[in-house]
């Protein structure tokens, strides 16, 4: 009898264990995502489809693209509602799968939209990726996301926080907070060549790569910009990267460059200075063959040998210097 309540115990406290497991972040990759509700004009796009459909309550598969119109609303849930969110337009997001530590990314190519999360236990795992910036909202966290494509390949994210906290990033580049209305603007070059972040509301770090351990450190305020320039050596081929920091006088405040993966490779200069640093040893020729003097002809006392006047003496001096 004993015996058997205590199997009943083990088995009640293994449920009880396996129900909470339940209710933390889920482990297990789901492939659909669900359309909760639709206010206005908003549509779907599945990845085995080649034109939008009108979009309405029920499961579509990851990869799906979500149009919003201006006006328009749609609420989406993921992972049996343990992520929730409402997307306003107008504006387009495609609901794909993330990594092994981000379950849920979501890309937004174009638009002007308003996120609103409405987990509370939402804390990174979410992404919302742009050209040249990454977002991970915290909790219940709201934002205005604005993408823009402009001239020459280049795309603008402006990024304003209405509640909650979020994390930004991008290449060479790290917000480890940004705060309620804070507001900045990444614009990115569609081949990575040019990452440009610059302030427009409220204060929040920067920490800037430099090719050590402990990165750049600055704090953004309105007008500030952060420009990181990449292009490739010639010579070996490996990125070099350059940084000019702006302060929100238009003053410049540091800049760098470097050729990341190899600390030897610094320079408080441009970036023409850091990857001339990896040209190659010039190959040189052997010097030419020394040129002997030639020996004058004795003369015999007999004969003496007398220097006109007017004449230079035209023996060979030993500081005298040829060029060949």
């Amino acid at each position: 009898m004993m015996t058997n309540r205590l199997t009943a115990f083990a088995a009640s406290m293994l449920l009880a264990a396996t129900f909470l497991f339940a209710q933390d972040a889920p482990k297990t990759r789901d492939t659909l995502f669900s359309v909760i509700n639709v206010a206005g004009n908003c549509q779907v796009q599945r990845p085995t489809l080649s034109a939008f459909e009108p979009a309405v309550a029920k499961m579509y598969p990851l990869g799906t693209l979500v149009r919003v119109a201006k006006d328009s609303k749609i609420i989406l849930s993921y992972a049996n509602n343990y992520y929730e969110f409402t997307l306003t337009g107008p504006g387009e997001v495609m609901v794909a799968a993330g990594d092994d530590n981000k379950p849920l990314q979501l890309i937004v190519p174009q638009g002007k939209l308003r996120i609103s999360f409405v987990s509370s236990t939402l804390d990174g795992d979410v992404t919302i990726d742009t050209p040249g910036l990454t977002t991970q909202p915290g909790p219940n966290a709201i934002m205005e996301l604005d993408v823009v494509r402009e001239k020459d390949s280049l795309i603008s994210s402006t990024l304003t926080l209405e509640r909650g906290s979020a994390r930004l990033s991008g290449p060479q580049y790290v917000i480890p907070v940004l705060k309620v209305g804070c507001s900045l603007r990444v614009t990115a070059a569609q081949d990575r060549s040019l990452t440009r972040i610059t302030g427009l509301l409220g204060e929040f770090p920067v920490s800037i790569d430099n090719n050590t351990e402990i990165a750049t450190e600055y704090t953004m305020k309105p007008n500030a910009a952060v420009k990181i320039s990449r292009q490739f050596s010639p010579v070996s081929g490996r990125e070099g990267v350059s940084v000019l920091i702006i302060n929100d006088n238009g003053i410049g405040h540091a800049s760098y460059a470097f050729v990341p993966g190899d600390p030897d490779l610094y320079t408080k200069g441009s970036l023409r200075t850091v990857l001339e640093d990896e040209k190659p040893e010039e190959e040189t020729e052997p010097p030419p063959p020394a040129i002997q003097p030639v020996a004058p002809r004795p003369v015999t006392p007999s004969a003496p040998v007398a220097t006109p006047e007017g004449e230079d003496d035209m023996s060979l001096d030993a500081d005298m210097e040829f060029t060949f």
